[in-house]
Protein backbone atom coordinates (compact mmCIF):
# COMPACT_ATOMS: atom_id res chain seq x y z
CA UNK A 1 0.00 0.00 0.00
CA UNK A 2 1.09 3.57 -0.67
CA UNK A 3 1.17 6.44 1.41
CA UNK A 4 0.21 10.09 0.89
CA UNK A 5 1.25 12.10 3.64
CA UNK A 6 1.86 9.27 6.23
CA UNK A 7 -1.70 8.33 6.16
CA UNK A 8 -1.96 4.24 4.42
CA UNK A 9 -4.98 4.26 1.51
CA UNK A 10 -7.31 1.51 2.45
CA UNK A 11 -8.79 -0.48 -0.45
CA UNK A 12 -12.08 -0.37 0.10
CA UNK A 13 -14.83 -3.02 -2.27
CA UNK A 14 -17.94 -0.75 -1.22
CA UNK A 15 -20.51 -1.98 -3.89
CA UNK A 16 -23.77 0.51 -3.92
CA UNK A 17 -27.08 -1.76 -3.22
CA UNK A 18 -29.42 -2.44 -5.79
CA UNK A 19 -33.18 -0.70 -5.78
CA UNK A 20 -35.73 -2.95 -7.23
CA UNK A 21 -39.02 -2.16 -7.52
CA UNK A 22 -42.03 -4.37 -7.39
CA UNK A 23 -43.44 -4.40 -11.29
CA UNK A 24 -47.01 -3.62 -8.97
CA UNK A 25 -45.13 -1.12 -7.21
CA UNK A 26 -43.69 0.75 -10.37
CA UNK A 27 -47.18 0.71 -12.18
CA UNK A 28 -49.22 2.10 -9.23
CA UNK A 29 -46.36 4.77 -9.11
CA UNK A 30 -47.15 5.49 -13.04
CA UNK A 31 -50.61 5.47 -12.57
CA UNK A 32 -50.04 7.95 -9.48
CA UNK A 33 -48.63 10.40 -11.75
CA UNK A 34 -50.50 10.05 -15.02
CA UNK A 35 -53.69 11.28 -12.31
CA UNK A 36 -51.67 13.63 -10.50
CA UNK A 37 -50.91 15.34 -14.01
CA UNK A 38 -54.44 15.05 -14.99
CA UNK A 39 -56.16 16.35 -12.14
CA UNK A 40 -53.26 19.50 -12.30
CA UNK A 41 -54.14 19.98 -15.80
CA UNK A 42 -58.49 20.03 -14.48
CA UNK A 43 -57.14 22.74 -11.88
CA UNK A 44 -54.84 24.62 -14.45
CA UNK A 45 -57.68 24.97 -16.83
CA UNK A 46 -60.52 25.97 -14.24
CA UNK A 47 -57.52 28.77 -13.08
CA UNK A 48 -56.15 30.63 -16.04
CA UNK A 49 -59.35 29.82 -18.91
CA UNK A 50 -62.23 30.30 -16.18
CA UNK A 51 -61.49 31.98 -13.10
CA UNK A 52 -62.07 29.64 -10.77
CA UNK A 53 -59.88 30.64 -7.67
CA UNK A 54 -58.06 27.58 -7.24
CA UNK A 55 -55.12 26.85 -5.11
CA UNK A 56 -55.21 29.77 -2.68
CA UNK A 57 -53.53 28.14 0.02
CA UNK A 58 -50.37 27.62 -2.26
CA UNK A 59 -50.47 31.53 -3.15
CA UNK A 60 -51.35 32.54 0.56
CA UNK A 61 -49.47 30.25 2.62
CA UNK A 62 -46.97 27.51 1.39
CA UNK A 63 -45.46 29.25 -1.78
CA UNK A 64 -44.48 32.41 0.10
CA UNK A 65 -43.61 31.26 3.62
CA UNK A 66 -39.89 31.48 2.45
CA UNK A 67 -40.33 35.40 2.91
CA UNK A 68 -41.25 35.06 6.38
CA UNK A 69 -39.63 32.07 7.31
CA UNK A 70 -38.58 33.12 11.24
CA UNK A 71 -42.17 34.26 11.65
CA UNK A 72 -44.54 32.10 9.59
CA UNK A 73 -47.56 32.73 11.86
CA UNK A 74 -48.15 36.36 10.81
CA UNK A 75 -49.68 35.03 8.39
CA UNK A 76 -52.67 33.64 10.42
CA UNK A 77 -54.10 31.18 7.41
CA UNK A 78 -50.50 29.25 8.16
CA UNK A 79 -51.88 26.82 10.87
CA UNK A 80 -48.84 24.55 10.57
CA UNK A 81 -46.10 22.84 12.80
CA UNK A 82 -43.47 25.31 11.95
CA UNK A 83 -40.57 22.76 10.92
CA UNK A 84 -43.23 22.34 8.03
CA UNK A 85 -41.58 25.49 6.48
CA UNK A 86 -38.42 23.40 5.61
CA UNK A 87 -39.62 21.51 3.27
CA UNK A 88 -41.65 24.27 1.45
CA UNK A 89 -39.01 26.27 0.89
CA UNK A 90 -37.28 25.37 -2.70
CA UNK A 91 -40.74 25.43 -4.28
CA UNK A 92 -40.14 29.79 -3.23
CA UNK A 93 -37.86 29.69 -5.76
CA UNK A 94 -39.84 27.82 -8.64
CA UNK A 95 -42.30 29.67 -10.86
CA UNK A 96 -46.02 28.94 -9.36
CA UNK A 97 -47.83 26.33 -11.43
CA UNK A 98 -44.63 24.34 -11.71
CA UNK A 99 -44.06 24.38 -8.29
CA UNK A 100 -47.63 23.50 -7.47
CA UNK A 101 -47.13 20.53 -10.47
CA UNK A 102 -44.47 18.96 -8.31
CA UNK A 103 -45.93 19.26 -5.26
CA UNK A 104 -48.84 17.47 -6.77
CA UNK A 105 -46.82 14.61 -8.23
CA UNK A 106 -44.83 14.34 -5.09
CA UNK A 107 -48.28 14.16 -3.18
CA UNK A 108 -49.76 11.53 -4.97
CA UNK A 109 -46.49 9.21 -5.20
CA UNK A 110 -45.87 9.79 -1.43
CA UNK A 111 -49.52 8.61 -0.87
CA UNK A 112 -48.88 5.64 -3.53
CA UNK A 113 -46.12 4.62 -1.76
CA UNK A 114 -47.53 5.00 1.77
CA UNK A 115 -50.76 2.94 0.63
CA UNK A 116 -48.78 0.26 -1.36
Amino acid sequence: MSSFFGFRQISTSFKWPTLRIKPELAKALLVSQVFAVAWWFIVYFLTVKLNYIAWLDQRTDFLTVFERWLTPYVNLRFVYVPWAVIPLIPFHFVPFYAATLIQTCLYFGLLTLVIF
